[in-house]
């Protein structure tokens, strides 16, 4: 009895050694498989009279959580690194004193004169264009903002009200004050600019919210979030896109490193799109296959 269990114990203690020895095998084997599962769903979706283990969905089904936790995990290191770099932002605008003037860019002698007269950072309006416009002054946007400031007719109309113009005809530039008109359009820009700044008090992260989304926007969707920015990607990508212009203009702004932060941020929207596009094939497959005389037990 006695040597029957310690065969036995032998046996067992065998077989536990020969499984730790395998354990690599098995888990390559097993990471191969899931990495490999897309592909083989997608293949046995055209399969008419055949299917798949079900333990493929199972990889496919693991595979389709890593993006939403690889998401997660950038979300949140990507959201204090950019409220460190808005901070400092708003930190500075508010406080320095440094309004240079700007020199070498399109209409900067507009850009200088409209922007002091508003108490504006001229890299700041530069930098506002270049993204709104690219310094074209006949721009026209798809949701009808026109000129180098991207200024809508209705907005126009509030800021210019003596104007002969009345914002809505297309390019070009009929008059002297016209919406079209680089000096005018900047004239109307920079007001804006510098209500929004006092609307906000001095917050410029989210005067560049405001401007891009509307401040009804901010008011409804930004306030749970971070500077009020509304979780519109768009909107996001703009404010980052003129912070990084904006410093790039005016070097005097600390070097903060909002090029990674912007990376990181494409990196999450593709994460996104991988991880819809795996479920939807698993889905899919789950669909087409869900006839329990073709599918095969584990």
């Amino acid at each position: 009895m006695t040597l029957l269990k310690f065969t036995a114990f032998k046996r067992k203690k065998r077989s536990v050694l020969v499984h730790i020895l395998l354990f690599p095998y098995y888990l390559v084997k097993t990471l191969i498989f899931i990495i490999l599962s897309p592909l083989v769903i997608l293949v046995d979706l055209f399969r008419v009279n055949e299917t798949l283990n079900k333990s493929w969905a199972v990889y496919l089904l693991t595979l389709s959580t890593v993006p939403i936790i690889l998401s997660w995990f950038i979300t949140k290191y990507n959201m204090e690194q950019t409220q460190m770099v808005f901070s400092t932002v708003s930190a500075y605008s508010r406080y320095s004193l440094s309004k240079k003037e700007l020199k070498g860019v399109p209409f900067d002698d507009i850009i200088n004169y409209h922007a002091l007269q508003n108490d504006l950072d001229p890299a700041l309006v530069a930098a506002i264009i270049q993204k709104e416009s690219n310094f074209d002054p006949e721009a026209v946007s798809p949701a009808g903002a026109r000129g180098l400031m991207q200024i809508t007719p209705a907005t126009w109309r509030y800021l210019m009200p003596h104007s002969s113009c009345d914002g809505n005809h297309l390019p070009p530039a009929v008059e002297h004050d016209c919406i079209f008109d680089p000096y005018a359009n900047i004239e109307a820009g920079t007001k804006y600019l510098r209500m929004l700044l006092d609307d906000y008090n001095g917050n410029t992260v989210t005067v560049l919210a405001a401007y891009n989304a509307g401040r009804g926007n901010v008011a409804r969707y930004g306030r749970e979030q971070p500077f009020n920015i509304p979780a519109f990607p768009e909107t996001q990508s703009y404010v980052k896109d003129v912070v990084a212009m904006w410093m790039d203009y005016r070097d005097k702004i600390p070097d903060l490193d909002l090029e990674s932060s912007m990376i990181l941020y494409e990196v999450n929207q593709k994460l996104y799109y991988i991880s819809f596009a795996l479920w939807f094939l698993l889905a899919l497959w789950i669909i087409i296959k869900s006839d329990k005389r073709h599918m095969h037990n584990f």
